[in-house]
């Protein structure tokens, strides 16, 4: 036999022995194309995010030609006797790159992002209507095919609710999901799940010296608040609040100030019309906000993954309940399970797991990706799969002035930098108490920090509440409305009377 043939063979049974390929199809699910080439396979899931698979293949391969937006990338484990698909893509991004070798890279995200595409909601509004006819009546508003069906929708709630012109369908639901919690995907069947809870507690440790290679630790003690006062639509009076169904206009948590002290967040939402929806988004919230968020980076060896020899180990999945332990570090502590990294499933059994204290259920698990202090590569950069923005997608800019029980001082009380270029389309300002303020912005570039009243945006028009409670201005005239990625704005407060805590919301859009 030649050396050709002996690599060839070789060759072969090397790819036999490979677990998972990667398939082309079309969307009736036929077989297009395997791609025996693909290497560098990354896949990474998280809780209510899309999955997203990256790979390379040689640019000279003439399956290259079957990767196509029209086509869908199929991710199968070809380990059992039957195969079983991981999970479905679709095309996002394709990239032929020359360096030592031509090759072309390929990433694609999980079928819940085509809900994402869905952006042509012009007016929805729910009144009193189960979580399960919510689903149901957005799902009609799809136009895309194949459309994505409902499954099974665990919360049995009754929300009131409103989208507005420019949201997906995919913002709308996460948005519902904030107010109900649980795990919202897209199953390879195209049907819309939604589970009250995900994964299980089967009593998998995570060990150093064991199966546990590096680990670090994360405690953000800024995302705090402990004391909530929410409000939904309207205006002054007219506007909702949690006043509406109990003695105060906050929720709050004894036991958290107790240990951190009191710590005021308000949070806004106009699309609530309801005050019960209302209490029900804030209570989430607070369970949320109330403790430091606590997450653990873990460089892992999956058991289940990378034993041969018939032993068989539970795989770690989104959503289950592990004990973290390294007795050198004094850690032994349950978390749950809330993203896992293959970086390379040729080796799927080297896996990077994010974990944290709060409950996979709860109403937004924020997550950052941390490079671990063990086996991570400086030149990897890891992100979190992001949704592209609408170029007409609005949002809030909040900033909160508290005097802490007393009447607010004047002066410059702090910054904010905005992480994207816009326009602001209008401004408004809710105080705790009738009384009478004034608070001007600045702006400037982060280079000439700090903005000073040189630089107010806000012309002979700043802000300005007299013997009242609120106010709003979609005019804004006089103002410099225009701001670049990464300005900053000031706030001060030139005059106040009575007042002890004001919020100033800016709406912005993007450009």
């Amino acid at each position: 036999m030649s050396f050709p043939e002996v690599f060839t063979w070789i060759f072969d049974i090397w790819l036999s022995a490979v677990k998972y390929k990667i398939e082309v199809r079309d969307t009736s699910g036929n077989l297009i194309s395997i791609l025996q080439n693909a290497h560098s396979i990354r896949y990474d899931e998280g809780i209510n995010q899309a999955p997203t698979l990256s790979f390379s293949i040689p640019a000279d391969d003439t399956k290259e030609q079957y990767l196509v937006k029209a086509n869908e990338i199929w991710l199968i484990n070809y380990e059992p006797e039957t195969p079983v698909t991981v999970n479905k893509f679709r095309l996002s991004k394709r990239i032929d790159r020359r360096g030592d070798t031509i090759i072309t890279a390929i990433e694609a995200d999980g079928l819940l992002n085509q809900l994402a595409d869905e952006q042509h909601i012009v007016e929805y509004e729910a009144d009193s209507q189960t979580v399960t006819q919510i689903v149901t009546a957005l799902l009609a508003l799809q136009v895309l095919t194949p459309a994505i069906t409902i499954g099974t929708i665990s919360p049995i709630d009754t929300i009131t609710m409103k989208a507005s012109t420019g949201d997906t369908l995919l913002k709308t639901l996460l948005k519902l999901r904030d107010m109900v919690g649980g795990y919202v995907y897209v199953d390879n069947d195209r049907k819309l799940q939604w589970d009250s809870s995900l994964g299980q507690d089967v009593g998998q440790q995570i060990r150093y010296q064991k199966n546990l290679l590096g680990v670090t630790k994360e405690t953000d003690f800024t995302t705090i608040a402990n004391r909530l006062y929410a409000y939904g639509s309207g205006k002054g009076d007219a506007r909702i609040k949690l006043s509406d169904v109990q003695a105060n206009d906050y929720v709050e948590d004894g036991t958290s100030q107790g240990e951190y002290g009191i710590m005021v967040k308000t949070i806004i939402d106009r699309k609530i019309t309801d005050a019960t929806a209302l209490l029900a988004w804030a209570t989430l919230e607070l369970a949320d906000l109330k403790d430091p968020i606590i997450t653990y980076s873990v460089e892992n060896t999956d058991l289940a993954e990378a034993v041969e020899g018939g032993f068989e180990f539970e795989a770690i999945t989104l959503g289950s309940i592990i004990q973290l332990i390294d007795e050198d570090l004094g850690l032994d502590v349950s978390v749950h399970v809330v993203k896992i990294s293959h970086r390379d499933l040729l080796h799927p059994e080297h896996v990077r797991l994010e974990v944290t204290t709060i409950d996979s259920a709860s109403p937004r698990i924020r997550t950052k990706d941390i490079l671990d202090v063990i086996g991570s590569n400086t030149e990897e950069i890891l992100t979190e799969q992001k949704l592209p923005p609408s170029p007409t997608e609005e949002s809030e800019v909040v900033f909160v002035i508290d005097g802490g029980g007393a009447t607010i001082a004047t002066g410059e009380k702090g910054h904010i930098p905005l992480p994207f270029a816009g326009e602001i389309v209008s401004a408004s300002m809710e105080t705790d108490q009738t009384g009478s303020i004034v608070v001007d912005i600045w702006k400037d570039t982060r280079a000439n920090f700090p903005p000073t009243d040189a630089d107010s945006i806000t012309a002979s028009a700043p802000l300005t509440i007299s013997a009242d409670d609120n106010v709003e201005d979609t005019t804004l005239t006089g103002w410099t409305t225009a701001f670049s990625e990464g300005d900053i704005l000031a706030y001060n407060v030139d005059s106040v009377t009575t007042v002890q805590r004001v919020t100033i919301t800016l709406r912005v859009r993007r450009t």
